[in-house]
């Protein structure tokens, strides 16, 4: 078997017929398709079942809610596809994607194919965002890293999970982190790109990526993303471009302000129930880090210049007297 196509369910009923109806109608014919319905409260396993009633090569596997993390490793378990692509369940594709994908890493003998998107909104039919990887063909990895932190931080091509195929082989051992509810799929990505050596970047867009879909897990609110989280993600990140030698010039100063930004944002948003245990651990991790602040506005870099003097008490006290006037302000208190 060629590919095999993982895509993580839950409740999707609203998009899945279309996305089901062009996978079995691929140009490419010689894959299966692994559907992890996690749990699903709506009819979304039910479309599922209807779906591989029709095809033999749609697999399903009903599961107990996880996250996404865990159907996507359920998936890579039971893959047996010499090449694997994730597809989101909201999403949609061509009749040749598949062919497409298969085609560019067979003939370039690249480790990974990236390939381009178009981004659409269904509120705005008349809106297309087409995003190009900056490469075009085969490139070492090493080259590959001299752009990546710009690359990314402008299109956030080598975080998505989608439009890229690998080899089963290579993620052999490598799996995503289920602890993760906010860029599993970059931090995924990064335990890849350290076993690979050549890209191939595709510069066709036949993967539409939906924008703002219902029950996206793109759609959190500000006080909802587990900052702390994200902040030992880039950290993993800053690791990875060590490694890899290219933590240098831009990537530097664009990583070491993504740090800056978590730290302050894991203060900001915190809940004041835990301050007291989050605060010093952030001291203790920039410390043994060594993260360098990048200044922001001034209340960040009043944060920051405290945090990193041992003034954790002190970050306490500014942020509820902040949100303690903030309150007064939207009430028409002060």
């Amino acid at each position: 078997m060629k590919i095999s196509i993982i895509i993580p369910v839950y409740n999707k009923e609203k998009y899945l017929a279309v996305i089901l109806d062009q996978i079995i109608h691929q140009t490419m014919t010689d894959f299966e398709c692994l559907l992890i319905d996690d749990g699903s409260t709506d009819s979304s396993g039910e479309i599922c079942d209807t779906f591989a009633l029709r095809d033999r090569r749609l697999q399903v596997f009903h599961i107990p809610n996880g996250g996404v993390s865990h159907a996507r490793n359920i998936g890579l378990d039971n893959a047996a596809g010499e090449y694997i692509t994730f597809i989101d369940a909201d999403d949609e594709i061509a009749p040749e994607y598949l062919e497409n994908l298969y085609t560019c890493i067979t003939e370039s003998k690249a480790d990974l194919v990236i390939s381009g998107c178009q981004k659409f909104w269904d509120n705005r039919p008349e809106t297309v965002a087409i995003i190009h990887p900056l490469h075009k063909g085969t490139v070492s990895m090493q080259t590959v890293l001299e752009s990546f932190g710009q690359v990314q931080k402008e299109t956030g091509l080598f975080g998505y999970c989608v439009i890229k195929i690998f080899s089963r082989s290579l993620v052999y051992e490598i799996r995503f982190d289920e602890h993760l509810r906010l860029a599993e799929d970059f931090e995924f990505n990064l335990k890849l790109y350290a076993n690979v050596r050549h890209i191939y970047f595709d510069d066709h867009c036949l993967y539409h990526y939906r924008q703002e879909a219902e029950n996206s897990s793109a759609l959190v609110n500000d006080r909802e993303i587990d900052y702390f989280s994200q902040l030992q993600i880039n950290l993993r990140y800053r690791d990875f471009m060590r490694n890899a030698d290219a933590y240098v010039g831009k990537n530097k100063s664009i990583i070491e302000q993504l740090l800056s930004n978590y730290i302050y944002f894991s203060v900001f948003y915190c809940p004041e129930n835990i301050m007291n245990v989050r605060f010093p651990e952030l001291v203790r991790l920039q410390k043994e880090n060594e993260i360098v602040f990048v200044s922001g506005n001034f209340l960040q870099r009043a944060v920051l210049f405290l945090l990193g003097n041992d003034h954790w008490t002190s970050v306490k006290f500014l942020i509820l007297v902040y949100r303690t006037l903030r309150k007064a302000i939207k009430h028409g208190l002060w």
